[in-house]
């Protein structure tokens, strides 16, 4: 008998250390998250009556890859419940298109109250409004006002906020709101407006937000190719990334750049934020070295004129503040650069001279220089573009034109002859010899291109040919005098000869200072 005893003494003492070190292996002191959501924040297995999206399931990415389980995971914690109800809204409205009733909504209290069925939280993560947004009515925010009241945005997700506050006055709440999605679910600013309206409720409950409009989740890359609403496994790792470090996680992408004949305009859109440092470097393949750096900037943007032909790298580089760096490469070609020729066309007050050349961009720069062959001297034209506007006197000269690279080292040049008619930028533009229509003799008149404030002189003189031949010492037998007009830009007098014959007319343009500058003979038989 004492053996019996003593056999289920032991055995009693055995059990019950079994069991006291069965009861310790469960227990969990892991701080316990709850998930309210929508189908962004559903998986296969874990939510609401085993409704889920179709790709967030093994076939296609593992839990553990979810932005909810993930952050789980980063912060040692376990998972309560995950009240995510796909097509659900933080609000309901009469009509509403998704077949649910009021009690569906993020903002019922049986949703809420559902946070606990696994454990009391001690964090909730609210991932609503994507389901409202152009459908929900948006409404005002009222401040403590029509709790209760689920029929507008504003109204549902402050009544949301409220009973998760006062279910669980513990734990700690973090709201997410939506991300821009593709165009075919509504413009940016519907996103806007019911982004923005979670900020404003959760500033007031003094509750934690993230704002996915600026994780940087792509409309294509990180979407669902099905929908391009609900984000797939690099969307999600976004989203957790955005909420861990409070900026976007940089994406690998490609170097967007335009390359006009060596004009390369580039940027870097890798995501990141205000704080994320961007560097651009320039290599020469000819010359085997990198010949430009930007440095580190804030900018994902550069603008910068490589110096020669020949093929070229651009590397791009983004940094976030914890050292993330993501980099990219690509080659461009710029071709030889020409110039070809110097083109000219005339203007009233000056003659246009234009560069023409091949693989010519906006930041080559052009030395402009006249040669005066009659004063045997050189001198430059102050542009520096492409195109330039001469008023020369009259004579012949050279133009030389160099095509400078963006360092201002010369590339090629083009050297022309060119005769000037007359000098600019005033000159006579017309002459007239005829039948007097008045009485005996003849009409004459002049004309120039420009008469600013009728300040120019004028002047025709008559020279008798026969007398200048014969030696006669006042072979001028008529003249004006200098003549301004009161009106418009022609002098006109009339003469009448006392003898047949040749005679020339002189005709003369004089500035205001009465300075010669331009004049015109004209040869012709007069009878008187």
């Amino acid at each position: 008998m004492k053996k019996i005893t003593t056999f289920l003494i032991f055995s009693s003492f055995i059990l019950s250390i079994f069991s006291f070190s069965n009861v310790q292996a469960i227990e969990d002191d892991r701080s316990i998250v709850s998930v309210m959501g929508d189908s962004l924040s559903t998986y296969n297995g874990y939510t609401r009556g085993m409704k889920y999206y179709s790709f967030y399931s093994p076939e296609h990415m593992s839990v553990s890859q979810t932005w909810w389980m993930k952050y789980i995971n980063d912060h040692s914690m376990r998972l309560g419940v995950c009240e995510a109800l796909g097509g659900s809204k933080v609000g309901w409205y009469q009509g509403d298109p998704s077949g649910y009733d009021a009690t569906k909504c993020m903002a019922s209290q049986e949703r809420i109250d559902a946070l606990n069925d696994n454990g009391t939280p001690d964090v909730i993560l609210f991932f609503g409004g994507t389901n409202d947004i152009g459908g929900t009515p948006l409404g005002n925010f009222t401040p403590g006002q029509n709790i209760g009241d689920v029929g507008t945005f504003y109204n549902a997700y402050q009544t949301a906020i409220y009973r998760m506050k006062t279910s669980y006055p513990n734990a700690k709440i973090i709201s997410i709101t939506p991300y821009y999605r593709k165009e075919i679910w509504g413009p940016q600013w519907q996103v806007d407006a019911y982004a923005d309206a979670i900020k404003t409720v959760c500033q007031y409950y003094g509750v934690e937000c993230y704002d996915l409009r600026n994780a940087n989740i792509d409309k294509t890359r990180d979407m669902c190719s099905a929908d391009y609403l609900h984000v797939n496994i690099s969307g999600n790792e976004k989203i957790t990334y955005y909420m861990e470090n409070g900026y976007a996680k940089l994406d690998a992408t490609d170097i967007d750049f335009t390359n006009s004949n060596g004009l390369i305009n580039a940027s870097y859109n890798a995501g990141g934020n205000s704080q994320t440092l961007y560097e651009f470097m320039i290599y020469d393949c000819t010359k085997s070295k990198w010949i430009w750096s930007s440095g580190y900037q804030s900018s994902n943007q550069i603008s910068y004129s490589v110096p020669n032909s020949g093929w070229y790298w651009i590397y791009a580089l983004a940094k976030n503040p914890n050292g993330d760096q993501i980099n990219h490469v690509s080659a461009f070609y710029v071709q030889p650069q020409t110039l070809n020729s110097i083109g000219y066309s005339f203007n009233s007050t000056y003659i246009q001279l234009n560069a023409q050349g091949t693989g010519i961009n906006s930041q080559n720069k052009f030395k402009w220089q006249v040669y005066n062959i009659s004063e045997q001297r050189w001198s430059t034209l102050s542009s520096t573009s492409s195109s330039v506007q001469w008023q020369p006197n009259k004579g012949s000269y050279l133009i030389n034109c160099e095509l400078l690279n963006s360092n201002s080292e010369k590339i090629s040049s083009k050297l022309i002859g060119f005769n000037v008619e007359h000098s600019y930028p005033a000159y006579i533009d017309g002459k007239y010899e005829g039948s007097n229509p008045y009485g005996r003799g003849v009409l004459l008149g002049v004309s120039s291109n420009v008469n600013p404030n009728q300040g120019y002189y004028y002047e025709i003189l008559l020279l008798d040919c026969q007398k200048y031949l014969n030696g006669n010492p006042k072979p001028w037998v008529y003249g004006t005098g200098l003549k301004k007009v009161s009106s418009g830009r022609h002098l006109w007098t009339t003469y009448a000869p006392n003898e047949n014959g040749y005679y020339w007319t002189y005709y003369r343009l004089y500035n205001e200072s009465g300075q010669l500058i331009d004049d015109h003979c004209y040869g012709a038989f007069l009878t008187k």
